[in-house]
């Protein structure tokens, strides 16, 4: 599953200039979000999906800030470019089959 197009739109600079040092930490977080969910065949649990972003870091990160970076802010992103569906009741994230930008092109 190919989703460079809906990332891509997902992890700019909002202003469309290049990214900060903060910007940039997210635009990765947010590749490596998406390359976990496409590593599954299902949806993952979004603590599950902090374990996973915690562990990949070489330096141990504080679960509790990146959980509320990835439900104020990343999740909410990827979710506004069609690349990912977050069901917040169930606390659960999948990869969306065919992302918006595509079905816009077929």
């Amino acid at each position: 599953m190919e989703h460079d197009v809906a990332v891509s739109g997902a992890v700019r600079a909002d202003d469309g200039t290049t990214p900060t040092r903060i910007q940039w930490e997210s635009m990765q977080r947010r590749h490596r979000l998406v390359a976990h969910l496409e590593s599954r065949a299902d949806r993952a649990t979004v603590d599950r999906l902090v374990d996973a972003l915690a562990s990949d870091d070489e330096e141990p990160l504080d679960r509790t800030p990146l959980r509320v970076r990835l439900v104020h802010v990343d999740l909410p992103r990827l979710e506004d470019a069609g690349t990912i569906a977050h069901d917040a009741d169930r606390g659960t994230v999948r990869l969306v089959d065919e992302p918006d930008w595509h079905r816009s092109e077929t």
